[in-house]
Formats: structure tokens, sequence, C-alpha cells
């Protein structure tokens, strides 16, 4: 740029670039502090790149150290829980049978004193596999089927073996150490421990952790333990691949760090890091996953502090180069603080100010606001205390009315029977119908405090498996009526996000077609998997439904006590479907028969914290 000035004017372009900022000093006060905030910005920024560097390597090392001193404790929990078995069953009380029950519950007290997380079994190994003494007294004669009784023919008296877990009769997952007895070589000794002493080795220090335990598997791996409810508990670890596919697994035994792209994470939402590490003695592996944006929260704390500090002081520029002056600045300090404790919930707090220019006009402005939120939130307090105390009242007047009910016809049945034992034919005739009438309504007032349950306001939706719901109707249903024909198309697996008393829905629409039929029953339950929608279809071969009951199972019309069709079964099937997101449709078959279709919302397959049920 030439610096000659010009012939026109006799100033050069440099003083017609610099005259301003030399004459304002406010231009120069803004121009000093933007290049502090560059420099600062730039000694900020390689600050922050090394620290958050060593940062995120220190989450690394403790994530592997974690996942390896768990590995250790696990291995030590073998062990110590192997030292019981050999001890139980080394005991001279294993000489005599009679002792055994005796000898199983001192056992439990002594060597684990928490009998909700242990039971010990005496095992009969010749013959029929069966159970000759237990802490579980239940089960004490009954035959067993257990993946354990696999490991019968490896036993020795001075080794423990361990088994895989699996799930009991409960529900519940369990894993269990067996040893043979020196004192009597047909017997076997089983200590079976409840998952949750599993996952007490497991712990992690930085939030948001998965923290599985896996077993190797030739066709990939299987989650034998995880530190999550609801996690996907002996299932396959990631489906269709290898163990020499899954990086975890395949990095385990070479003693890798950290796992910047771990299989398992890429099937959940954003980046995941992982860390392995083999259980000595066992097929096992510790896998711990984790979100990146937890592993490295503080990093990104470090980052958006910075990115804030910038803001700030860009800020600063603006506010101390603009025209606020210090009057302005004190104002607006005064409203915010007393804005933050209307934030904070002190509505009696006064948004008050003595300038009368636009700044006044804001105070008032929020004035008027925070006196509205007031009185809006008063009036929502109120309301909600109203609708608390109806609904406790609702609930009173619910007991009572059952309480009286349950008591009176009681005493009419009494009386039935009293005649039924007395009177003629007849009499008893009358008296048997009279009970029967008397255990119906007593039904009704059952079924009606289980509806109350379900469609209370303060019932969540959840997500739950409609298959096991479905298959144990249906188990129920051919039990007490055996005259019906009830055939089933179940999935493996169908997750549904609803009511929990889904069930009850269902069953009502599978027990209305045997009850109102004049035909044997026969009804057909299929349950099909769609993208977002799970379909559960019931075909019968019962009468055509009332007009009446089909409008108010389909929501066409709403139940009143005018026409209320047969009952309010079609009804609470309807509000329990619809307040589960879903929808019922209804069709007639010719020449009868009936097809109920019901669409719930389909749940997310993979982990996702929800409640499960």
């Amino acid at each position: 740029m030439s610096t000659e000035p010009s012939p026109d004017t006799g100033v050069s372009p440099w003083q017609r670039l610099l005259g301003p900022l030399r004459r304002s000093y406010l231009a120069k006060f803004v121009l000093t502090l933007c290049l502090i905030i560059v420099f600062i910005g730039i000694i900020g920024f390689f600050f922050q790149v090394d620290m958050t560097s060593t940062l995120e390597d220190d989450v690394q090392a403790q994530v592997t150290e974690e996942t390896q001193a768990n590995a250790n404790q696990l291995k030590e929990w073998k062990r110590a829980n192997e030292r019981p078995a050999l001890a139980i069953s080394d005991h001279p009380r294993l000489e005599n049978e009679s002792a055994y029950q005796t000898h199983v519950n001192e056992s439990l007290s002594t060597q684990f004193g928490d009998e909700e997380d242990a039971t010990i079994h005496i095992v009969d190994a010749i013959g029929d596999i069966e159970i000759i003494a237990s802490t579980d007294t239940e089960r004490v004669n009954n035959t067993v089927d257990y993946p354990w009784t696999q490991l019968f023919s490896e036993l020795r008296t001075d080794r423990v073996s361990m088994s895989e877990p699996y799930r009991t009769s409960d529900d519940e997952v369990v894993i269990s150490f067996l040893t043979l007895s020196p004192q009597n070589l047909e017997t076997v000794v089983v200590i079976e421990l409840n998952a949750d002493l599993v996952t007490d080795q497991l712990s992690s220090g930085i939030d948001g952790t998965l923290t599985e335990i896996v077993q190797l598997k030739p066709d990939g791996g299987q989650v034998l333990f995880s530190d999550q409810e609801g996690a996907a508990v002996l299932e396959p670890y990631v489906e269709e691949k290898s163990p020499g596919e899954i990086t975890e697994l395949r990095e385990a035994t070479a003693n890798a760090t950290v796992i910047n792209e771990p299989t398992r994470g890429k099937q959940h939402d954003g980046d995941y890091l992982a860390a392995s590490a083999t259980v000595d003695g066992t097929d096992w592996i510790v896998v711990k996953n984790i979100p990146e944006s937890d592993a490295y929260a503080l990093s990104s704390n470090i980052r958006q502090a910075f990115l804030i500090f910038l803001g700030l002081a860009v800020l600063g520029v603006v506010l101390v180069g603009g025209t606020l002056g210090r009057n302005t600045t004190n104002a607006l300090r005064s409203v915010t603080k007393q804005a933050k404790q209307v934030e904070q919930g002190q509505y009696e707090t006064e948004l008050e100010t003595t300038r009368q220019d636009e700044i006044g006009d804001l105070v008032d402005a929020l004035e008027g606001m925070r006196l509205s939120l007031k009185s809006q939130l008063q009036e929502v307090q109120q309301s909600r205390d109203t609708v608390r105390q109806h609904n406790e009242q609702l609930q009173v007047l619910d007991r009572v009315l059952r309480h009286n009910l349950k008591n009176k016809t009681n005493a009419i049945m009494l009386n039935a029977e009293i005649i039924d034992r007395n009177g003629d034919q007849q009499l008893r005739q009358r008296a048997d119908h009279i009970v029967d009438t008397c255990e119906d309504l007593l039904a009704k007032a059952e079924k009606q405090r289980i509806i109350t349950q379900a469609l209370a306001p303060d019932t969540s939706d959840a997500t739950l498996d409609i298959v096991p719901k479905i298959e144990y109707t249906v188990a129920a249903l051919s039990e007490t009526h055996p005259e019906a024909s009830i055939e089933s198309i179940l999935p493996e697996k169908a997750l549904v996000v609803g009511n929990p008393y889904i069930r009850l829905a269902v069953g009502e629409l599978i027990e209305n077609p045997i009850v109102h039929n004049d035909n044997e029953p026969i009804i057909e339950v299929s349950v099909t998997k769609e993208s977002d929608t799970v379909r559960i279809q019931i075909t019968d071969n019962a009468p055509h439904i009332p007009d009446p009951d089909r409008q108010v199972l389909t929501g066409e019309a709403n139940l009143n006590p005018l026409k209320h069709g047969s009952g309010i079964g079609t009804w609470v099937v309807y509000r329990v479907v619809t307040e589960s997101g879903g929808t019922v449709q209804c069709k007639q078959l010719e020449p009868r028969g009936n097809r109920i279709t019901v669409f719930l919302p389909a749940a997310d397959t993979t982990y996702s914290g929800r409640r499960k049920l």
C-alpha cells in the first residue's frame, strides 16, 4: 500500500485507516481487548489441547485398570465359593442321610449368612437325579433338570466344578458350584448363587459404564451377567459374529488397552470406547462399554469452558466498547439477581428498579411475568390438591363398597348353604342358584378391583415382552375352560411399550368368545412383529359381537349407563390399549365368528434403560 499523501487531500491511506482509531479511545480500548483475547485464546487453545490429551490418557488407563481389577475380583470370588463347597461336602454328617437337612441349613447360615442369595442342595446322583435335602425345602424330593447335571460325569471329591449361568423357574439368573462328597460318593453338593453376587464384583468409576461378563462361544459370545437392569443376559453379545470378528473378545487375550471402536458399542447411539480382560481359570471375559461423552466428560467440560471463556471475553468487548455505562450494568446485574431468585423458586421476590427507560420497561414486563407465573402455579397446585383429594376419597369409597359387598354376599351364601342342607329339592336348587350368583358377583367385584388398578392415573407405560403374557393367559384359560380349543402362534419375543396391565386386555379378548359361545369354542391367537408395531390377532367361532359392544371396543361409542352392552370388559380393553398408544379393530366373519386385531407400539430391542416387565 502506498504511504504517499494523496495530492487531493494530503492524507496518506494509513492516516485515513488509523485516523478514527487515534481519535477514539473506545476504539483503541476495544482493539486492545481484542488483542488480549486473541493472545489468551492461543495460549488457552494449546493448554486445553495438552490437558484434554492428558485427561483422556488417564481415563483410558483408569478403564483398563478397572477392567483388569474386576477380572481379578471374579477370579477370587470363584475361588472363595469353591472352599465352602468342599467344606460342606467333606462333613461327617453326609454319612447319615437323616442329618442332611440339618447340615445344609447350618451350612447356609455359617458359610453365607444371607439366605436370599444362596441355596444349598444335596443331590442323589444315582438313578433319577433328585434333591434329597435343600435350604429351599419346596424343592426337596424333586427331580432336577438343570445344566449342572451334565457335569456329574466329571465331578471329583477334591475339586469343585462351576456350571454355566441359567434361569430358574422363578426367572432368576443363578450359577452353581458342584462337588462330589467323599463321605458318600452317591451324593453331590450343589451351591446355587444368585447372579447379584457376581455383579457385586463389578464396579466402575465412570458414570454410564455398561459392564458385562461374556462367555466365549464358537459362534460368538454370550452375555452371562450385567451390572445394568434390563440388559440382554444369557443372550448373544453380538449376534451373527464369531469371537474373531468381535473386537472386544479378540483383544481381551492380547492384554489390549482401550478399544476405541468396540463392536458392541456400534449397536448404540453415539461413540463408545471399551476395555476387556479375561478371568483366569474360566472362559469368561469382562467387557466394559462406555459412552465417550461420559468417559471424556471432563475433557469436554474443559473445551466448553474454554469456548465459554472466549465468548464471555467477546461479550466483554461488546459491553465495554458499546454505549452501556456503569449504571446500566449495575441495573442489569440487579435485575439478573432478582430474576435468578425467581428462577430458583423464590416467587415472592419482587422485580423493581428506579429506571424510567427501556430497562425499566423490561423490569416491569418481567415483574408482570412473575406475578402471572405465581398465580398460575397457585392455581395448578390447588387443582392438584383437589384431584388428589378426590382420588383418595374414591379409593376409600371403593374399598368400603367392596368390603360391604363381600360381607353381605358371604352372609347370603351362608344362608343359602343352610337352605341347601335343610330344604327340599326345589329349595336346594334355588339355594344353589343363589350361591352361584353370589360367587359370580364376588368374581366381578374382584375383577373390578383389578380394572381400577389397571386404569389408575399413576399407571405408567413400561417396556414388556407380550409373548410370555399371552402364553400364561392361554395356559390359564385352557385349564379353567377345558372345553375350549385355544391355539397360539407366537414368536420367540415381542417387546411392546404399554400399560403393564395389557395382559388383562388380551385375556378379556380370549375369554369372551369362550364364555359367550353356543358351540365348542375354537380360538386362535397370533402375534406378529412389524417395523414399528406388534400385532395381536384373536380369531374365534363365537356369535358376532353385538354392535354396542363392538362400538365400545373400537372406540366408536362411549360406555354409558343407557348403552353398556354386556359388560365393561370391552371398554376396559379399549382403555388399556389406547392408553398404551395402540388401536383395536374388529371384523365379523361369515357365517359366524369374529377377528379382533390389537396394534401396539413396538419397543426398541436394544438396551435402553427402560423398565422392563
